[in-house]
């Protein structure tokens, strides 16, 4: 029998909202941690990461210093032959500059960075006790990249005489997960892509809220994130433990959260209402959660949302709102989402197309094949300004800039 812990989308580092940004950092943190003991408690043989162990864009050294630190404790209370296999996540940074390379070391051998060979079309597999595992590093065109390596994917699991096949992607699965409003095409795989695959446990990050299935005899599991990315977030947050015997066994095993986050919703519905009344219906449930804070014996970060109509100055309602909620010395955070219509709308600008949606529709006409090279390209072209893009112009130099031009000219069947 193999105990595997499963967790995904930590994101340490992560420091929003800005005004209680290091409180916020430290949450990450302490999940973290839970999750790591959670794994030594359970004496597991393997752990695996599903992307987004790090907050690239807010991280600092002591963050990775911390996460470092945490998985040499994990071994150092276990067994040097347990392994840790994480794929990189959209939040840990990108193929050229990726923050996972910051925990790796020469002589850690159990930590294993899974999926970035096979975004080159090189598919790694590792076979282990009772399993094999392969994965995808994060692209965001996920739905173009995978369909070039997919058969690549298969042909690999199928050499494999293991009981259970293991595939980890950071991505939406289309069929699987509840996907948020607005998710492009490119950044979503469909459910039928995974099918006839030859993988029988299919691990996903990306999607923050938990979910376990199976589907045509494959196991979908998301473990979802373990802290709230989003103080919007509803469910409890965790890690699973995942027993591969002669049948798979899953437990979820919550994460106690360091503070308490919870939403008050008013809506007004139809009638117009005055900000009295948003005042006073807000109050009622504001004491409500105060009274389950204090019980707690814990610190309390509240989220509002307003919704329906006012004749009134919605933002002066919101401004009266904070004054009146945010004195409690129970709440270190209140936030107000202001849906509010005025009975007088003001002027709306008309939509305009993302920036996936615009390069979609700009290359589209090329094919699919020579479309994936042209939007795998741009996110080279991006990660390379990233890293050495001029400070002053924010443009390459001519030398980086020269092997782009190149490549751009093969996708268009352009000669010298």
């Amino acid at each position: 029998m193999v105990k595997i812990g499963v967790f995904s989308d930590t994101h340490i580092g992560r420091s929003v909202p800005k005004a209680i940004g290091e409180l916020r950092r430290e949450a990450f943190k302490k999940a973290f941690t839970q999750a790591i003991n959670i794994f030594i408690q359970e004496k597991v043989d393997y752990i695996i990461h599903c992307g987004d162990v790090f907050e690239r864009e807010t991280m600092n050294p002591s963050d990775s210093t911390f996460v470092k630190n945490e998985f040499q404790r994990l071994i150092d209370s276990l067994n040097e032959d347990t392994k840790i296999f994480v794929i990189r996540g959209n939040h840990d940074g990108t193929t050229i500059n990726n923050a996972l390379n910051y925990i790796e070391h020469p002589l850690a051998k159990y930590f294993k960075i899974v999926g970035e060979k096979t975004l080159e079309g090189k598919i790694e597999l590792y076979e282990e006790a009772n399993f094999a595992l392969t994965g995808m590093g994060y692209t965001p065109y996920s739905a173009y990249k995978f369909k070039t390596i997919k058969e690549k994917i298969k042909e690999n699991l199928k050499t494999s005489k293991a009981s259970y096949k293991i595939l980890l992607l950071h991505t939406f699965i289309d069929g699987h997960h509840d996907l948020p409003p607005g998710v492009p095409e490119h950044q979503k795989i469909s459910i039928n892509e995974l099918k006839n695959l030859g993988a029988n446990l299919i691990i996903l990050g990306h999607n923050h809220s938990r979910k376990n299935e199976k589907i045509d005899e494959a196991i979908f599991l998301t473990p979802g994130s373990t802290e709230y990315y989003d103080l919007a977030e509803k469910e409890s947050h965790g890690v699973y433990i995942l027993e591969l015997n002669k049948e798979e066994k899953l437990q979820f095993k919550t994460i106690e959260p360091m503070n308490i986050i919870e939403t008050i919703k008013v809506n007004g519905g139809e009638a117009v209402r005055n900000s009295t009344w948003f005042i006073t219906q807000a109050l009622i449930e504001f004491e409500n959660l105060i009274k389950k804070i204090e019980k707690l014996n814990k610190k309390g970060i509240i989220r509002v949302v307003l919704k329906g109509l006012i004749h009134e100055d919605k933002y002066e309602l919101e401004d009266k709102l904070k004054e009146k909620l945010g004195k409690n010395e129970s709440i270190i955070h209140l936030e107000v989402e202001n849906q509010l219509e005025e009975t007088a709308k003001p002027f709306q600008s008309p939509s305009i197309a993302s920036k996936e949606e615009f390069l979609k529709v700009l290359f589209e006409p090329l094919g699919l094949e020579a479309l994936t090279e042209a939007l795998n390209l741009i996110e080279e072209v991006e990660a390379c300004l990233e890293e050495v893009g001029s400070q002053r112009s924010g443009l390459l130099k001519d030398l980086d800039r020269r092997k782009f031009v190149k490549k751009w000219m093969e996708i268009l069947g352009v000669k010298d």
